[in-house]
């Protein structure tokens, strides 16, 4: 495991895990969609994706809002994450029984 990819209990990061799971299955992981997992886990709560836009643009990230939704997308289709519906906008959380393997 690359250093830098665990989390303070020693497991692999969710990113970690993202591209291992991806790995396994078979399935293309972007750049952009690690870059995406990446800042959804460390907002490590529910977050939308035009909050997910900010904190991507202030790094300096070129990356467009229809990427992220569908990035986003991408992650709950394929169960990494959990979307919820509250004040009217869908917000992103890390799915808690991806993160516990």
């Amino acid at each position: 495991m690359e250093q830098g990819m665990e989390n303070k209990t020693g497991q692999a990061s969710f990113v970690q895990q993202l591209i291992i799971e991806c790995k396994v299955r078979g399935v293309r992981m972007s750049s952009k969609r690690i870059q995406v997992a990446a800042f959804l886990e460390r907002a490590g709560t529910y977050i939308d994706a035009d909050e997910l836009l900010l904190l991507m643009r202030r790094e300096r990230i070129k990356i467009s809002i229809p990427y992220v939704y569908q990035c986003l997308n991408w992650l709950v289709d394929f169960n990494f994450v959990i979307r919820n519906y509250e004040n009217r906008k869908y917000k992103y959380c890390i799915n808690p029984d991806v993160a516990a393997r």
